[in-house]
């Protein structure tokens, strides 16, 4: 199983949730930018309540910028984890092994995703 997709635009790394009176809240940008890698996933073939409960992941991000590279890998890395959660595998502790680039893209910035099963043995 293999899903992969492509967000346009400049990426957007995860940020820290503020706690206000005891509750989380995350920031609009956050919660919109996470929609769009959910939205993506299911164009690309993720169904809601039908991933799989077993198993391992892996998770590949390539985060393409406009001018200079910013924002740290791991943050990059947040977003597109936490949206696949419940499309792609049913918790986020699934994903065994992550990996992140950033490159330059004047004309293109985007960010590509590849998410794999990961074979047992593998």
């Amino acid at each position: 199983m293999e899903l992969r997709y492509t967000l346009a635009g400049r990426p957007l790394s995860w940020q820290r949730t503020n706690i206000v009176n005891g509750r989380p809240i995350t920031d609009a940008r956050q919660r919109a930018a996470k929609g769009l890698h959910k939205l993506a996933a299911m164009q690309a073939g993720a169904r809601p309540r039908s991933c799989d409960a077993q198993g391992a992941f892996e998770l590949h991000v390539v985060a393409y910028y406009d001018n200079r590279v910013q924002g740290d890998a791991d943050r990059l890395l947040g977003l597109p984890m936490d949206a696949l959660e419940g499309l792609v595998y049913k918790s986020d502790r699934q994903v065994a092994r992550v990996s992140c680039e950033r490159r330059i893209d004047r004309e293109n910035p985007r960010v590509e995703v590849v998410v794999r099963r990961i074979e047992e043995g593998a």
